[in-house]
């Protein structure tokens, strides 16, 4: 299947969408690693676990998810056998360790392994979250020489006011506070890895919702009416009310299309469901909001402030444009198309309308030699 029709096809697996949703935007750093390969390799590294350790994400493909790469050569043996352990046993573990950047910075380490089940509740991956939480922690100490300054900085604090030392006790509480809170969001970053209908943000419309598939077919429908009544119109000198109030009642309706336009997803490049208003408002700006605004304004109405007739059936001429449209609805409409009488009907149409345009090509060159002398 190609990719670029990946998007139209549901449900999908919203995994990795899942858990950058779940961080609410307060961090995105995490590796996902295979746990049917026994040396458990990284699958997937965001862009925020590149961030915070200094590796690429090329770099860190290359690793294993257990992590140690990030180790110091300060880290204790039960850290690195909890993890291990973790990871064979399939089961989840969360430790403070104090690890190196690629550049040979240390920093504290808050690392969480979580296994992820499948639908038939088999673990297939893991989830590993890390982050910097040196911020919270003592500073880490190089060498001895820096040792013992520490060891002598402590014991001058000893010697400081109650209030110093009731102050920086609420600060510690405080650091070890916010330790707790990042394990326990750890915990609730861990979604289940299946096949399901990804959740849309509110005041956005999924592309390929039963709602906006018969917007679609509707749309289909009064493109091939615009594409055989301006011709008639323009041809045939046709000017009647009721016409011009259907005219009308179309152009209204892909006038609203064009507003739902910035409210409907679309398919990446990736192949992935983009639902960020964003960029899907900036997405149709570039692509087909000029065109759409072009082939949808009244231009039936300029009859009632203008008398010149030829002028108004040349300038609705413009919404045969909306032609170009079809291609864009055949491919929303896609998991229909491979439904062999539908695709019989859509022929027959293709051809009743270039019978029709032609036939009033015809007419109009008849009634124009017809004339010719007037």
């Amino acid at each position: 299947m190609p990719i670029g029709r990946r998007g139209l096809i549901v449900p999908q697996n919203t995994f990795l969408e899942d858990v950058i949703r779940r961080s609410d935007g307060l961090h995105e750093s995490f590796i996902v690693g295979s746990a049917e390969i026994s040396d458990y390799p990284v699958v997937y590294c965001s862009n925020g676990f590149s961030e915070i350790t200094g590796f690429k994400r090329s770099d860190v493909m290359k690793f294993s998810c257990d992590g140690r790469f990030l180790y110091g050569s300060s880290v204790k043996k039960d850290v690195t056998e909890s993890i291990q352990t973790a990871l064979r046993m399939k089961s989840s573990c969360q430790v403070e360790f104090i690890g190196n950047k690629k550049d040979g910075t240390s920093v504290w380490y808050l690392l969480h392994v979580a296994p992820i089940e499948n639908e038939e509740n088999v673990v297939v991956l893991f989830l590993i979250t890390v982050r910097d939480i040196s911020e919270f922690k003592e500073p880490i100490v190089e060498n001895e020489a820096a040792q013992k300054w520490v060891k002598l900085k402590r014991t001058i604090k000893k010697d400081r006011s109650a209030f110093v030392v009731a102050f920086s006790k609420t600060k510690e509480e405080k650091n070890k506070i916010r330790i707790a809170q990042m394990r326990v969001q750890n915990s609730d970053l861990i979604p289940q890895y299946k096949q399901q209908i990804p959740k849309p943000p509110k005041w956005v419309i999924l592309h390929y919702g039963y709602n906006k598939v018969i917007w679609d077919w509707f749309l289909l429908l009064f493109i091939l009416y615009t594409a055989s009544a301006v011709p008639f119109q323009f041809c045939f000198d046709y000017e009647a009310v009721p016409m011009t109030v259907i005219d009308f009642m179309v152009d209204t309706f892909f006038l609203t299309d064009i507003v739902l336009n910035f409210h409907t997803s679309f398919v990446g490049e990736d192949g992935e469901v983009i639902t960020d208003m964003k960029q899907i408002r900036h997405y149709y700006l570039r692509t087909w909001f000029a065109l759409d605004l072009v082939t949808s304004l009244p231009y039936g109405l300029l009859m009632f402030v203008s008398d010149n007739t030829v002028f108004v059936n040349l300038i609705s001429i413009f919404k045969c444009i909306r032609l170009l449209r079809v291609s864009r609805v055949i491919r929303k409409l896609d998991q229909y198309i491979n439904y062999g009488f539908i695709t019989l009907i859509l022929c027959l149409v293709a051809f009743l309308l270039c019978a029709h345009l032609m036939a009033c090509a015809f007419y109009l060159i008849a009634s124009k030699y017809d004339n010719f002398h007037e």
